[in-house]
Protein backbone atom coordinates (compact mmCIF):
# COMPACT_ATOMS: atom_id res chain seq x y z
CA UNK A 1 0.00 0.00 0.00
CA UNK A 2 1.57 3.54 -0.51
CA UNK A 3 1.78 6.38 1.96
CA UNK A 4 -0.78 8.47 2.44
CA UNK A 5 -0.75 11.98 4.23
CA UNK A 6 -4.05 12.32 4.15
CA UNK A 7 -6.40 11.71 7.92
CA UNK A 8 -8.86 8.63 7.78
CA UNK A 9 -11.79 8.55 9.93
CA UNK A 10 -12.81 5.07 11.17
CA UNK A 11 -14.57 4.19 14.26
CA UNK A 12 -15.02 7.87 15.29
CA UNK A 13 -11.51 8.35 15.44
CA UNK A 14 -9.11 9.89 13.21
CA UNK A 15 -6.33 7.47 11.80
CA UNK A 16 -3.07 8.94 10.52
CA UNK A 17 -3.37 6.50 7.38
CA UNK A 18 -5.73 4.51 5.15
CA UNK A 19 -4.09 1.15 6.52
CA UNK A 20 -4.55 2.18 10.35
CA UNK A 21 -8.14 3.18 9.55
CA UNK A 22 -8.83 -0.21 7.81
CA UNK A 23 -7.47 -2.53 10.41
CA UNK A 24 -9.54 -0.21 13.24
CA UNK A 25 -12.70 -0.49 10.98
CA UNK A 26 -12.69 -4.55 10.61
CA UNK A 27 -10.95 -5.22 13.37
CA UNK A 28 -14.43 -3.68 15.34
CA UNK A 29 -16.96 -5.06 12.88
CA UNK A 30 -15.18 -8.77 13.03
CA UNK A 31 -16.31 -8.66 16.75
CA UNK A 32 -19.72 -6.77 16.20
CA UNK A 33 -20.87 -9.00 13.36
CA UNK A 34 -20.13 -11.99 15.85
CA UNK A 35 -22.30 -10.24 18.19
CA UNK A 36 -24.78 -10.40 15.70
CA UNK A 37 -24.89 -13.55 14.68
CA UNK A 38 -25.13 -14.44 18.23
CA UNK A 39 -27.87 -12.32 18.41
CA UNK A 40 -29.97 -13.28 15.42
CA UNK A 41 -29.09 -16.93 16.14
CA UNK A 42 -30.67 -16.78 19.32
CA UNK A 43 -33.50 -14.57 18.13
CA UNK A 44 -34.23 -17.25 15.20
CA UNK A 45 -34.63 -20.46 18.03
CA UNK A 46 -37.35 -18.92 20.18
CA UNK A 47 -39.13 -16.73 16.51
CA UNK A 48 -42.63 -17.72 16.29
CA UNK A 49 -43.11 -16.03 13.50
CA UNK A 50 -42.25 -18.21 10.40
CA UNK A 51 -41.61 -15.93 7.69
CA UNK A 52 -39.52 -14.08 10.15
CA UNK A 53 -37.34 -16.80 11.38
CA UNK A 54 -36.27 -17.61 8.08
CA UNK A 55 -35.00 -14.68 7.10
CA UNK A 56 -33.34 -14.18 10.91
CA UNK A 57 -31.68 -17.21 9.99
CA UNK A 58 -30.15 -15.77 6.88
CA UNK A 59 -29.57 -12.80 8.69
CA UNK A 60 -27.81 -14.63 11.50
CA UNK A 61 -25.46 -16.91 8.95
CA UNK A 62 -24.52 -13.51 7.41
CA UNK A 63 -23.35 -12.01 10.58
CA UNK A 64 -21.26 -15.25 11.02
CA UNK A 65 -19.64 -14.68 7.36
CA UNK A 66 -18.89 -11.09 7.88
CA UNK A 67 -17.07 -11.77 11.49
CA UNK A 68 -14.85 -14.87 9.96
CA UNK A 69 -13.92 -12.49 6.49
CA UNK A 70 -13.06 -9.98 8.51
CA UNK A 71 -10.66 -12.16 11.05
CA UNK A 72 -9.60 -13.56 7.75
CA UNK A 73 -8.53 -10.09 6.21
CA UNK A 74 -6.56 -8.89 9.20
CA UNK A 75 -4.87 -12.27 9.30
CA UNK A 76 -3.96 -11.65 5.77
CA UNK A 77 -2.84 -7.96 6.83
CA UNK A 78 -0.61 -9.51 9.28
CA UNK A 79 -2.47 -7.03 12.36
CA UNK A 80 -3.14 -8.17 15.84
CA UNK A 81 -6.87 -8.49 16.69
CA UNK A 82 -7.34 -5.73 19.26
CA UNK A 83 -11.38 -4.93 19.36
CA UNK A 84 -13.11 -6.96 22.01
CA UNK A 85 -17.17 -6.74 22.95
CA UNK A 86 -18.47 -7.94 25.86
CA UNK A 87 -20.20 -5.52 27.52
CA UNK A 88 -23.22 -5.84 29.87
CA UNK A 89 -25.22 -4.01 27.23
CA UNK A 90 -24.47 -6.31 24.90
CA UNK A 91 -25.48 -9.53 27.14
CA UNK A 92 -28.76 -7.70 28.23
CA UNK A 93 -29.45 -7.04 24.08
CA UNK A 94 -28.94 -10.67 23.29
CA UNK A 95 -31.11 -11.74 26.31
CA UNK A 96 -34.10 -9.65 25.19
CA UNK A 97 -33.47 -10.54 22.12
CA UNK A 98 -33.62 -14.33 23.05
CA UNK A 99 -36.40 -13.94 25.58
CA UNK A 100 -39.65 -15.63 24.53
CA UNK A 101 -41.73 -14.14 26.23
CA UNK A 102 -41.34 -10.96 23.85
CA UNK A 103 -43.47 -10.38 20.82
CA UNK A 104 -41.07 -10.52 17.13
CA UNK A 105 -43.23 -7.13 16.86
CA UNK A 106 -41.47 -5.60 19.97
CA UNK A 107 -38.44 -7.38 18.93
CA UNK A 108 -38.57 -6.03 15.45
CA UNK A 109 -39.62 -2.50 16.25
CA UNK A 110 -36.65 -2.22 18.75
CA UNK A 111 -33.96 -3.66 16.56
CA UNK A 112 -35.18 -1.08 14.17
CA UNK A 113 -35.06 1.89 16.61
CA UNK A 114 -31.61 0.94 17.73
CA UNK A 115 -30.21 1.13 14.27
CA UNK A 116 -31.87 3.91 13.25
CA UNK A 117 -31.43 5.28 9.31
CA UNK A 118 -29.75 2.75 8.28
CA UNK A 119 -27.52 5.37 5.93
CA UNK A 120 -26.69 7.36 8.60
CA UNK A 121 -25.94 4.39 11.03
CA UNK A 122 -23.60 3.31 8.13
CA UNK A 123 -22.47 6.35 6.72
CA UNK A 124 -19.11 6.42 8.37
CA UNK A 125 -18.19 3.19 6.62
CA UNK A 126 -19.69 4.12 3.45
CA UNK A 127 -17.34 7.20 3.40
CA UNK A 128 -14.03 5.30 4.35
CA UNK A 129 -15.08 2.44 1.45
CA UNK A 130 -15.13 5.79 -0.82
CA UNK A 131 -11.99 7.30 0.25
CA UNK A 132 -9.71 3.91 -0.16
CA UNK A 133 -7.54 4.02 -2.96
CA UNK A 134 -4.58 1.79 -1.75
CA UNK A 135 -6.20 -1.60 -0.71
CA UNK A 136 -8.88 -1.74 -2.72
CA UNK A 137 -9.22 -5.89 -1.56
CA UNK A 138 -10.42 -4.77 1.39
CA UNK A 139 -12.41 -1.78 -0.16
CA UNK A 140 -14.65 -4.45 -2.35
CA UNK A 141 -15.03 -6.39 1.53
CA UNK A 142 -16.03 -3.31 3.05
CA UNK A 143 -18.46 -2.19 -0.04
CA UNK A 144 -20.46 -5.41 -0.51
CA UNK A 145 -20.12 -5.53 3.74
CA UNK A 146 -22.37 -1.73 3.62
CA UNK A 147 -24.58 -3.77 1.05
CA UNK A 148 -25.15 -6.41 2.99
CA UNK A 149 -25.91 -4.25 5.93
CA UNK A 150 -28.35 -1.94 4.16
CA UNK A 151 -30.05 -5.11 2.63
CA UNK A 152 -30.88 -6.45 6.18
CA UNK A 153 -31.83 -3.48 7.80
CA UNK A 154 -34.25 -2.75 4.90
CA UNK A 155 -35.65 -6.19 5.34
CA UNK A 156 -36.15 -5.71 9.02
CA UNK A 157 -38.43 -2.64 8.53
CA UNK A 158 -40.14 -4.43 5.73
CA UNK A 159 -40.87 -6.69 8.22
CA UNK A 160 -42.02 -4.34 10.94
CA UNK A 161 -44.59 -3.21 8.31
CA UNK A 162 -46.13 -6.89 7.68
CA UNK A 163 -45.86 -7.57 11.53
CA UNK A 164 -48.00 -4.76 12.02
CA UNK A 165 -50.38 -5.27 9.68
CA UNK A 166 -51.14 -8.81 10.29
CA UNK A 167 -52.93 -8.05 13.34
CA UNK A 168 -55.29 -5.73 11.81
CA UNK A 169 -55.78 -8.45 8.84
CA UNK A 170 -57.12 -10.95 11.40
CA UNK A 171 -59.67 -8.02 13.10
Amino acid sequence: MAKSTEEFMACGKAHASERDAIVAMIDMFRVAEAGGGALFSGWAKVCKTPMLRGGLAMVAEREYYHARMFEKRMDELGVERKAAMDSPEGRDMGAYFADPAITDLAKVRRFNELVGDPKQTFSELKTLMDRISDDVETGEMLRLFYHDEMSSTGWMREMEGKLAEAPARAA
